[in-house]
């Protein structure tokens, strides 16, 4: 029974869920290993069969798939509705016992009406219910504050019925929660202004009026301290949500964009467009791999390819260069951009080993092996954001189409560079020439490899 009721309880212990937040001790027992059931002394001790009969009260009408929002909202209507039930029951007495038959009846139909609340809610009617707990208590507080006057401060009971539909209703019924705050606060100044002109039709004793105004005021100030609660977790839920949104897209972004390019769109700039006098720019290739996946199940093709790029990308972020897409079975991979080194070069010949290294030593799916082609080159380039619906941060220049000449005319397990791109490593790797070749729109030129 226990773990039945702890599906609709086992929400984050920062939800609250109506006026007294037992669930959280409820909870909290059960994490401590508590098993409540089998100690019955221990639930008498603490007064938790009296929170049973509460929780079973309060969660009349939830349903499998409620939203936490909605099972709060209605948590509470079913807790306000018990709580002036019973509060109705208090008053039916002291009238009756009084002889005050009049608001003694008053009291008997409200109680009556709020038994019908519960039960409407029960039947999934639950805006009816709304509607019949709101209007209820207005006319419960307007016709007994009519007989008895002012001196009773019933009427003060409409300043938090004023409150209660912000509590009800989501802000979808926003129209609904402004037509019945409007009509509670228009009650309460007809009821003032009647007060002025007319004496009350019931003349009580003064206990009685000493009761009515004490227990009027006490509620209004736990009614004005839970609403002001209210408000602060749902501003502080609000907030934490508005955060968490933020961090997702934040991290949305940073899986396109560059962090640096990130924090200067966040920072207000609207167009990113720069120029680099000298990086370094990637291409990895896996060879043969058109032909490979030809023979592959659609599956297999993308499980193979998303183990060879994963261990790429953590390469990439080992070494703090920048991947700038995949284009089919290549990697493309930039250096030096957005956020300018000296040693751009020099790096990204130390990724492209490792890359060289990990894919010697993988194993991949099947026995196969796979080898890959490494191209590289150093020079200028512009650098900017397109799109607007679909940001895309990309390199353009001669750099990028000759980077990717060196992949496409280089060899299997090597690593293939211009000339550029040996001046600037030559210092720190042993630089095989390859001598002169043809390269397709750059005509001759003297590439060297770099082997692992």
């Amino acid at each position: 029974m226990v773990q039945q009721k702890a599906i609709l309880l086992g929400y984050p212990h920062r939800y609250s869920y109506g006026i007294l937040d037992l669930d959280r001790l409820f909870h909290q027992l059960q994490s401590g290993g508590i098993a409540l059931d089998e100690k019955p002394e221990l639930m008498e001790g603490l007064g938790l069969s009296i929170y049973r009969r509460w929780i079973k009260a309060s969660d009349i009408g939830v349903r499998e798939g409620f939203t936490i929002e909605r099972i709060k909202r209605l948590r509470l209507a079913n807790q306000v509705t018990i709580f002036t039930a019973t509060l109705t029951i208090v008053y039916f007495l002291i009238f009756a016992f009084t002889s005050l038959p009049v608001p003694a009846s008053i009291m008997v139909i409200a109680f009556v009406l709020y038994l019908a609340v519960l039960n409407l809610q029960r039947n999934g009617k639950y805006r009816v219910a709304l509607i019949v707990l709101l209007i209820n208590g207005n006319l419960q507080i307007a016709s007994v504050s009519l007989l008895m006057g002012s001196n009773s401060g019933i009427h003060l009971f409409l300043v938090a019925a004023a409150m209660s539909p912000f509590l009800y209703f989501s802000l979808r019924d926003l129209k609904l929660i402004s037509y019945f705050a409007l009509f509670s606060l228009l009650l309460y100044i007809g009821l003032e202004i009647m007060f002025w002109t007319t004496d009350p039709i019931i003349q009580a004793s003064e206990t009685i009026l000493w009761f009515c105004y004490t227990s009027t005021f006490v509620s209004n100030m736990v009614a004005v301290v839970f609403f002001t609660f209210y408000l602060y977790d749902a501003n502080f839920n609000a907030e934490r949500a508005l955060m968490e949104e933020r961090r997702r897209s934040d991290n949305l972004l940073l899986n396109i964009l560059p962090g640096a390019v990130v924090e200067r769109l966040k920072n207000g700039e609207t167009s990113i467009a720069d120029y680099y006098d000298n990086v370094s720019i990637m291409f990895v290739d896996i060879v043969g791999f058109t032909p490979l996946s030809a023979r592959l199940t659609a599956h297999e093709t993308v499980e193979l390819l998303s183990l060879v790029f994963t261990q790429f990308d953590s390469i990439v972020e080992k070494y703090g260069v920048e991947k700038m897409k995949t284009i089919g079975d290549g990697y493309y991979v930039a250096s030096g951009v957005p956020v300018k080194r000296e040693d751009h070069a020099k790096v990204l010949v130390e990724v492209a080993l490792e890359m060289l290294s990990s894919i010697q030593g993988a194993a991949f799916p099947n026995g196969r092996d796979l080898e890959i082609r490494i191209g590289i080159d150093s020079g200028p380039v512009i650098a900017g954001v397109i799109g607007e619906k679909k940001f895309q941060y990309d390199l353009w220049g001669d750099t990028v189409n000759t980077a990717s000449r060196m992949e496409s005319y280089g060899e299997p397990g090597r690593i293939h560079i211009s000339p550029s791109t040996r001046k600037q490593v030559q210092d720190y790797f042993k630089c095989f020439p390859r001598g002169d070749i043809e390269v397709k729109g750059k005509g001759v030129m003297a590439t060297s490899f770099i082997d692992p």
